[in-house]
């Protein structure tokens, strides 16, 4: 059998994972979405079914989007985003 090396170990990681898993507890946590298309929806489907509590902020949003907001009874901000509109917020994603 052939011993890996740490580098060896590390290049194969960086081949492999593209992504970094998180796992947290949003259950009731306010979480802020930036941006309004296909890819904000997405998010917003897998943090409502995980329990947090979603505003959006977008200066434009997708008609799928605006109806699954309305649908859930979500805030929904139409503007650019500002630094402060973070505040308090226990996850931040950018997702256009």
């Amino acid at each position: 059998m052939r011993a890996l090396s740490i580098v060896s170990v590390r290049r194969s990681l960086d081949s492999i994972v593209d992504y970094f898993p998180e796992f947290l507890n949003l259950q009731g946590r306010q979480c802020l979405i930036v941006g309004g298309g296909d890819v904000a929806l997405r998010k917003a489907r897998l943090l409502l079914a995980a329990g947090a509590v979603i505003s959006v902020i977008a200066p434009e949003t997708s008609w799928a989007l605006t109806a699954f907001l309305e649908k859930n009874s979500l805030r929904l901000v139409r503007r650019k985003f500002r630094a402060w509109d973070a505040n308090g917020d226990c996850l931040v994603g950018g997702y256009y």
